[in-house]
Order: structure tokens, then sequence, then C-alpha cells
């Protein structure tokens, strides 16, 4: 029988509301039934523990200035903005646990169904499906390779997200490309 672990993933709004004290490392556990998490605090004795680097959290990576007061100390960002760059990098490491298993890259809706290996599975979580975001559009192309994913914003005043597989792009005012800011290199374990 095959396990499918589930991607969990904190919430990057909680993340962010101590992004001045917080290391820019989160704990990826995997328990011994097979289900992976992320989380901020250490993996209990008996998992599996690695690290995942987070996205830069600098100023000059805020939304625009009409960000809501109070949407979590240290971040610029709406919530909205958050909820989708946390879904990007999850999306992310996920493609990246699917390549590993099935030597490819794979769509969204392939990663909802799972990506099956030899000894184990990987699906991507119900609360990382981006079907279910109403803020943005998520638009994913995957070859042997490599994968693009764009998250763009559908409607005004939000940030939009971008990833060639490897960097990761922002640009504050609406839809973000490879040629918008570089935010740095995708936060992979």
């Amino acid at each position: 029988m095959r396990m499918r672990p589930v991607i969990a993933f904190a919430s990057f709004a909680l993340l962010s509301a101590h992004a001045t004290t917080v290391s820019a490392q989160m704990h990826k556990c995997q328990s011994r039934d097979g289900r992976t998490s992320y989380q901020d605090e250490p993996c209990p004795p008996d998992a599996k523990a690695g690290t995942v680097r987070r996205p830069d959290r600098s100023p000059d990576m805020a939304a625009s200035p009409a960000a809501k007061p109070g949407a979590g100390a240290g971040t610029k960002r709406k919530p909205e903005e958050d909820k989708a760059l946390g879904n990007l990098v999850v999306i992310a490491s996920v493609q990246k646990d699917c390549h590993k298993l099935v030597g490819r890259y794979v769509s969204i809706d392939e990663m909802r169904k799972g990506c099956a290996g030899k000894s184990m599975s990987m699906q991507l979580a119900r609360e990382n499906d981006p079907s279910g975001d109403a803020d943005y559009d998520y638009r994913m192309s995957a070859s042997a390779t490599r994968f693009e994913l764009s998250v763009s914003p559908r409607r005004a005043g939000l940030a939009g997200y971008f990833t060639d597989s490897q960097n990761l792009y922002e640009n504050p005012s609406g839809t973000a490309s490879g040629q918008s800011r570089l935010v740095g290199p995708l936060p992979y374990f």
C-alpha cells in the first residue's frame, strides 16, 4: 500500500508577523507514516528533518503602500499576496518532489491527483490548491526539464509572482514575468 503524504504549509501571513525575528528557514518534517509538513517549530524527534528557505522579506519586496495596516508586523504584503506567495512556494516544492518521483515536471491537475513513484507518492494539499484562490490566477507550464508558474492577480492593487523553476520574481503592481524584479532563488530544501 502506498502512502500519500499531504503537504501542510504554515501560512506566510503568520510567518511574516515575526519576519524580523524568525530565521529565513522553515522546518520540513516527514513523519514515520510518510506525511510531510512545513512548520516554524523543530521537527519531533521521531521525524525525518530538513529545512526550506523562505522568500526574502526585505522592505523593497513590499507590495503597494496601500497594504492593510496590521496585516503582520514587519511585512507590507497584503494577506492575499502572502497566501498567493505561499501557494507558489508549496506548488514549486511539490513540483520538485513530483519530478524526483516520476522523472518529469507535472501539471497542477496531476499534482491534485498525486504523483506516484516506486515507494511513495506526493499530492498537492487542498489548502494550497490554486483553484480555491479568488484573488489570483495560477498558470503552469511544465516539461521534462523545467516548469514555469505565473501567479497573476485578478484585480488591481495586488502583486504578481513568477518562477522559472529556479528563481522567484515579483511585480508589486500586477502580473510578473522573468523580466520582473528578482526576489531570489526559490526557497527549496
